[in-house]
């Protein structure tokens, strides 16, 4: 595995190369093999990302969130890049980002394609698969950490309190997501355009539905989040879908079970809670708007 760092000086080079490798050394004792071949540290991050995919449209910076790490499959191998703005952290922040990605390269459906040819089963099981890769390297990581450090630096438990209140927020607040899609439906129904809906739709689809799985693996890792139980549950998004397609991943994660296509009626119900069940129809792809 290449191990190229990009920032610092020739010491602070050293150390950071000396860290990752006890890291992912220890991922592969404890967790498993992962099929790691570069990990990257560069000075421009976003730049480093779009010269390895080709690209110029990869931005770091979102609407409520930036991304400190990613992980990707290249012709060369799977690369983890991270961002310069980790070795700003406290060390346990540092290495749970570290080991957030080694839990993407663990998952042997990483490498997982699916087929394209019927767009509606494409949408469903990427969605399905998606979401628990990021279940567990959420859940992966955060028991890493816990398991490896105790007692647990108070730094780390404020950290991780806080990131899962800020989830929670996302999904409990109308204002922040649910009365935007409330007002996309609504459009739909006198504009008929499916294509904005779609277009308007997807960005909240997919930022809320990564704040449910953040705060269902986050919860999942200790007794001491079940305190929010009633407040998550408050929440417009959070109902018998959702607990179907969670309890689902609860499972195979427990088993480290990776054929998830026995899941695939949850993640087209759990889509539901957004406005939206899609089919094949001759010609294409339907989509059908419902309402929230």
């Amino acid at each position: 595995m290449d191990i190229i760092i990009e920032i610092g000086t020739q010491e602070q080079k050293l150390i950071i190369e000396e860290e990752l490798r006890l890291i992912t050394n220890a991922f592969e004792t404890k967790i498993g093999y992962s099929p790691l071949s570069k990990i990257l540290v560069p000075s421009d991050f976003d730049a480093a990302i779009n010269q390895i995919l080709a690209s110029s449209t990869y931005k770091s910076v979102r609407e409520n969130h930036i991304a400190l790490a990613k992980t990707l499959k290249t012709q060369y191998g799977i690369v983890i890049v991270l961002s310069s703005t980790i070795y700003g952290f406290e060390n346990l922040i540092r290495i749970n980002t570290i080991i957030h990605e080694l839990f993407h390269c663990y998952n042997p459906n990483f490498h997982k394609e699916f087929d394209y040819s019927n767009p509606s089963e494409y949408r469903y099981k990427f969605n399905l698969y998606h979401l628990f890769d990021e279940y567990q390297a959420v859940r992966g990581s955060y028991t890493t950490i816990c398991q490896m450090f105790q007692p647990m630096p108070f730094y780390y438990l404020r950290n991780t309190i806080t990131t899962f209140l800020s989830h929670i927020n996302s999904i409990v607040d109308k204002s922040i997501y649910y009365n935007k899609m409330k007002d996309e439906i609504i459009k739909f129904r006198f504009t008929a355009d499916i294509n904005n809906f779609l277009q308007n739709i997807d960005p909240i689809f997919k930022q809320v539905i990564m704040d449910i799985i953040y705060i269902y693996a986050i919860y999942d890792c200790t007794v001491y989040f079940r305190k929010y139980d009633n407040i998550i549950k408050s929440s417009p998004f959070i109902n018998n879908n959702s607990d179907g397609l969670i309890n689902f991943y609860r499972d195979k994660y427990n088993k480290r079970n990776y054929d998830l296509d026995d899941g695939y009626d949850l993640m087209v119900e759990m889509t539901k809670n957004f406005g939206m069940e899609f089919w094949e129809v001759e010609g294409g792809e339907y989509c059908k708007v419902l309402n929230i």
